[in-house]
């Protein structure tokens, strides 16, 4: 299954001339592109308990980047504030945030007013999301695995196509990342 990487866009005014049309070109380019979910949502300070954006937010259960136009420190604290748990992770645009424990929803938070362009914000985007890819995990007890029995001879099965299954219906998150493989 190709990782996919959700990217929460917080919609505000930037602080400088540029900002703007660099907003553009980050939507432009984000949108559609595979492996990421983009998002945009109003000032996170503005949202009441019952907003869209707020329930939008709410219904994220996975890792994400999150760009505004604020430094990082107060992006975080407004997450925060409104109940939105993970923790600031370290990636290319933010070096200083601690190691997420691998428990902890990880938060990506990039302050667009320290880029002059989109660019390297979509660079350390991909980036993200390919490291998504890297599945890591651990062995515990290897001395005491049972040893995996291998068939004698090769066994070649042709792919079927998914199918839906009556009670469940299309499976949308299946389906797109079949999407993404073939845009590869």
């Amino acid at each position: 299954m190709v990782a996919r990487l959700t990217v929460v866009m917080i919609h505000t005014s930037p602080t400088h001339s540029r900002g703007a049309r660099m907003a553009e070109t980050l939507v432009g380019e984000l949108i559609g592109r595979p492996g990421i979910d983009l998002v945009l949502v109003g000032p996170i300070a503005d949202m009441d308990s019952n907003a869209t954006d707020r329930l939008t937010l709410e219904s994220i259960a996975t890792d994400l980047a999150v760009l505004a136009w604020k430094p990082v420190s107060v992006t975080m604290e407004e997450l925060a504030a409104i109940g939105f748990a993970g923790q600031r992770s370290p990636h290319v645009g933010d070096v200083d945030a601690e190691p997420c424990p691998p428990d902890l929803r990880k938060i990506f938070a990039f302050d667009l007013n320290g880029f002059s362009e989109a660019v390297p914000v979509i660079e350390s985007l991909q980036s993200l999301r390919r490291s998504q890819d890297v599945r890591t995990f651990s062995i515990n007890g290897l001395g005491l695995a049972k040893p995996v029995q291998r068939a004698s001879g090769p066994t070649i099965r042709e792919p079927r196509p998914p199918q839906p299954s009556p009670s469940k219906g299309l499976d949308l998150d299946d389906l797109l990342d079949q999407l993404d493989r073939s845009d590869s």
